[in-house]
């Protein structure tokens, strides 16, 4: 519970450094379920990139190879218009994400950081903050 509170705690101080996030939106249920069955480019983009960056806290090294590879990160930050904000909130979110007690949750001696990066991904409050970045980012360039 104390690491709950603690994420959520970190989380809400970077939301607020960010001067986008000091209005308040508001977002029902039925608003979140929309985005889970079609999120819309941007919000996919967005967790997407999260999920990548948060690998990439963990694994950097093994991830080298990988990126001269795949163009997701490119593609992804090509749909969020290479806005700065976004690129910074989504390196935080991952790195307050990579330094939680559950990274190092181990089954049969191997870390399940995947699993755990996905459900980040997936997570509500990443709804919910992919939610307002789509927001900003459309009224910003559309």
């Amino acid at each position: 519970m104390k690491t709950l509170l603690k994420y959520l705690i970190l989380l809400s101080f970077a939301a607020s450094c960010n001067p986008s996030f000091r209005n308040n939106y508001s977002i029902d249920s039925k608003q979140i379920k929309r985005v889970r069955i079609h999120e819309g480019f941007i919000c996919t983009n967005f967790k997407n990139e999260v999920f990548i960056q948060c690998l990439r806290k963990i694994y950097a090294k093994e991830l080298v190879t990988l990126d001269s590879l795949d163009g997701s990160t490119a593609a992804n930050k090509e749909h969020l218009g290479y806005d700065a904000q976004t690129l910074h909130l989504i390196d935080s979110l991952a790195s307050v994400f990579s330094k939680r007690p559950e990274m190092n949750w181990h089954i049969e001696n191997k870390r399940v950081i995947i699993n755990l990066c996905l459900e980040y991904r997936n997570s509500k409050d990443v709804d919910q903050i992919a939610l307002r970045i789509a927001k900003d980012l459309r009224k910003k360039y559309m």
